[in-house]
């Protein structure tokens, strides 16, 4: 017992299975970033830090414990971390909003299969995630901008 944790329960050959997925990954994502001409060169260096955030993920599902707001009302998590109790709040919303990867994970995969199965869905589901973020952003800043610009136009 290391660090309080029983680590003979650890699936090592699987552990090693999900770094070299994620090695493989990086290795192949970060050459397509660097040689697609599609990606301006001023992008470059976001998109590596994007791609690394995104392909590491999984490294997540080897460490112990819940992970910050991965507790589940009902389901053995119905407790916020150092709060001992769920408010009623995130219970509320918690019913309000379906994932679409429940548990980061494809519909075929099961939460107690091998790390390395569930890697594709964590991928998958922080791929989906940035592209959201990004996707809204842009679409934020549109919209400032037209809005700035008609202020501006308005006001001479």
């Amino acid at each position: 017992m290391f660090l309080g944790i029983d680590w003979t329960h650890v699936d090592w050959v699987d552990v090693a299975r999900l770094l070299a997925i994620s090695a493989v990954l990086t290795l192949a994502v970060l050459a397509a970033i660097k040689y697609l001409p599609i990606i301006p060169a001023a992008r470059k260096k976001l998109f590596y830090f994007f791609a690394l955030l995104i392909v590491w993920t999984p490294v997540g599902l080897i460490t112990p414990g819940v992970a910050y707001g991965e507790w589940l009302p009902g389901q053995g998590f119905n407790t916020l971390p150092g709060a001992g109790y769920l408010p009623a709040g995130i219970d509320k919303l918690s019913r309000l909003w379906k994932a679409p990867f429940q548990f980061y994970q494809l519909p075929w995969v099961s939460q107690t299969a091998p790390v390395s199965q569930q890697t594709p869905g964590y991928i998958l589901s922080a791929l989906v995630g940035v592209l959201l973020v990004i996707g809204l952003t842009w679409l934020l800043g549109k919209w400032l901008a037209r809005r700035e610009q008609s202020s501006a136009s308005d006001g001479r």
